[in-house]
C-alpha cells in the first residue's frame, strides 16, 4: 500500500511539470525576463553614452577655466599694465625712446581717405570735377 501513494505522488510531480499549462507559465516567464534584460541594457547603454558627453562637456569646460584663469593672471600682473599704460597712454619708463612711424607721402593719406569715402561720396566727387 505504501508503494503505491509514493508512485502516486511522484506522477503527479512529474505531471505538474510536464502539463502545457506549466510549459506555458515557464516559456511567459522567461520571456518577461528576457525583455527586462533587454530594457535594462538598451537604458545601460544610453546612460552611458550621456554619461560620455556630459564628461566631455565637464573638460571642455575645465580647460575654459584654466584659460580664463590664466588671462586673469595676466591682467593682474605688471607687464599687462605697464604695456597697456605705453599704449594706451603713451606713456615711457625714464630713458626709453618713443618712436612714432608717420606716412611718407601725403598722397598716402588721401588715398587712405579716398578708400573710406561711401559711394556717394566718390560720385559726388566724379561729376564735380
Amino acid at each position: 500500500m505504501m508503494r503505491r501513494k509514493k508512485k502516486r505522488k511522484k506522477r503527479t510531480f512529474l505531471t505538474v511539470f510536464s502539463s502545457k499549462l506549466f510549459l506555458f507559465v515557464l516559456i511567459l516567464l522567461l520571456a518577461w525576463m528576457g525583455k527586462v534584460t533587454i530594457e535594462k541594457f538598451i537604458s545601460w547603454n544610453r546612460s552611458s553614452a550621456t554619461l560620455a558627453v556630459e564628461e566631455e562637456k565637464i573638460q571642455k569646460e575645465r580647460e575654459k577655466k584654466e584659460e580664463f584663469e590664466k588671462t586673469l593672471e595676466y591682467f593682474k600682473s605688471e607687464d599687462y599694465l605697464e604695456r597697456t599704460a605705453k599704449e594706451k597712454l603713451n606713456l615711457a619708463k625714464p630713458g626709453e625712446k618713443v618712436i612714432y612711424i608717420l606716412p611718407q607721402n601725403k598722397d598716402d593719406d588721401l588715398e587712405d581717405l579716398s578708400e573710406n569715402e561711401g559711394i556717394w561720396e566718390k560720385l559726388k566727387a566724379i561729376f564735380t570735377k
